[in-house]
């Protein structure tokens, strides 16, 4: 993400067991209910819902992990940087917010 950003604040809440194993062959990730707001002149904010999924049929394998994400851009020297990216299990969020 360097290439992106110099300074990327990159955080990942999940717990080990919310998120699909290190190096998993084939691994999909989609983004749904993706939402973009410019909340000041200079910084901009992006959320989606990320599913990620593994299916290896040969080997009978099959998982799925689903989270939320969000990025924070800054406008810095007249372009958009990534300056913070978050990841937060949907089960973890829906505990927090009481609906689980």
């Amino acid at each position: 993400m360097a290439s992106i950003s110099p300074q990327v604040n990159v955080a990942d809440d999940r717990a080990e067991r919310e998120r699909l194993p290190r190096g998993l062959p084939a691994v999909r990730r989609s983004l749904d209910d993706v939402k973009f707001q410019q909340v000041s002149d200079d910084t901009a904010m992006l959320t989606a819902r990320m599913t990620e999924r593994m299916d290896d049929a040969s080997a009978g394998k099959m998982a799925t992990a689903v989270s939320l994400v969000s990025h924070i851009y800054m406008r810095k020297n007249g372009s958009w940087q990534l300056f913070d990216v978050r990841i937060v299990s949907a089960s973890t969020l829906g505990k927090a917010l009481g609906r689980n």
